[in-house]
């Protein structure tokens, strides 16, 4: 191999390893398409652990646009709270097995060290993202200073803003603005690192090519590098330290500066429900397709019956209250969630049953659906 190959091989290797994203089971990530569009992507369970998975990007860094939204990890009521979410993101994924619980009033410190929570210095649960952690922490803070009867409506005032249309649009349009500029540069970055600098070398030779590209390459690392720092800034004013980190990367290693976009995009709406994320970039098809079945995750929860008493009562009041937020939210933007949770078409004339959940169609009369465990399968 060359040393023109070589070079190109790093680069290519570099650039890759940013086209592949790690998220977690209770994450959907929305990819940008080639040719427009947006696509939902999940974990993939062959290649992860219990806790996620990875997931890849779109290769061309134009297209390569990337929003992320997460479910909460937590279940929480005016009596306590406990890492668990009865909700999965889609009907395939399993809920946790391992879980903590707290009543209010036992929770003497809370804080996040990064996207993980902890209370009374343990580990508690790991947000999809820092800023996740933070409304929680925010959110059980307050809960401890206030009357227990004024509790119920804080915490769907909580779930209402994750709700909030209307400024996760706001905050979308913002993004775009921003990333309009960084998208552009990224692109002919990537345009003269495996278009032009190959080009070069198989005409005149590495050797008088290889300053020409160096410096394009770092003059224009640099320019992408001060425009991310101002729109970060701008988007996440808090997160200096991920900021820095960044730019740093850049000005070292040029090639990740051409999908520096999707670091300003990535987390801008994750304090959104993935409902509402879905709803300002899927068509309408395939949000239907989407929030059908997030929809009955939510309606038809795996839930262990085995767990303490306590523990079910504060699962189940945050997942019915949750739920009512949801139907609402539907009924805002003037779409009936019965067409979520009617019976799909008849498959084979000899099913009788289906599971409301995953929709699959079973040849016996009653029972249980087979993948989703706990849920009664449905006459027609």
């Amino acid at each position: 191999m060359t040393e023109g190959r070589l070079l190109l091989f790093v680069f290519g290797l570099i650039y890759l390893s940013d086209c592949f994203l790690w998220i977690g089971k209770g994450s959907v990530v929305f990819i940008g398409g080639l040719f427009g569009g947006w696509f939902p992507k999940f974990a993939n369970p062959y290649f992860g652990t219990d806790s996620g998975g990875v997931t890849s990007l779109n290769l061309f860094p134009s297209a390569g646009r990337v929003f992320c939204a997460y479910l909460v990890p937590i279940s929480i009521s005016r009596t306590g709270i406990v890492s668990y979410n009865s909700q999965t993101i889609k009907v395939t994924v399993s809920t946790q097995a391992v879980f903590q619980q707290y009543q209010i009033e036992q929770v003497q410190n809370i804080r996040n060290d990064g996207q993980e929570i902890r209370i009374n210095g343990e580990v508690f649960c790991k947000c999809g993202h820092f800023s996740q952690a933070e409304s929680l922490i925010k959110l059980v803070t307050r809960l401890k200073r206030i009357p227990f009867k004024k509790r119920d409506r804080l915490i769907r005032r909580f779930w209402e803003r994750q709700y909030d249309l209307s400024r996760a649009r706001d905050v979308h349009s913002q993004v775009k603005n921003q990333v309009h500029r960084v998208n552009l540069l990224g692109d002919v970055l990537f345009f003269i690192l495996f278009f032009i600098s190959p080009l070069a070398v198989f005409l005149v030779g590495l050797h008088w090519t290889i300053l020409i590209v160096a410096l394009l390459m770092f003059s224009f690392a640099i320019v992408i590098a001060i425009i991310f720092y101002r729109c970060h800034r701008n988007l996440f004013p808090g997160q200096k330290a991920d900021r820095v980190i960044e730019v740093i990367k850049m000005i070292i290693c040029p090639p990740v500066a051409i999908r520096s976009a999707d670091q300003l995009s990535k987390n801008a709406l994750s304090g959104y429900s993935p409902f509402v994320v879905a709803h300002l970039l899927l068509s309408a098809e395939k949000f239907r397709v989407f929030a059908g079945e997030l929809f009955r995750c939510l309606k038809y929860p795996l839930i262990d019956k085995s767990l303490e008493r306590a523990v079910l009562d504060v699962v189940e009041w945050n997942r019915k209250t949750l739920l009512e937020v949801t139907e609402g939210f539907f009924r805002a933007i003037k779409l009936d969630t019965m067409e979520f949770i009617a019976s799909p078409v008849r498959s084979d004339e000899k099913s009788v049953t289906y599971c409301p959940r995953c929709l699959s169609q079973s040849y016996i009369s009653e029972g249980e659906c087979s993948d989703c465990v706990g849920i009664k399968l449905v006459h027609w």
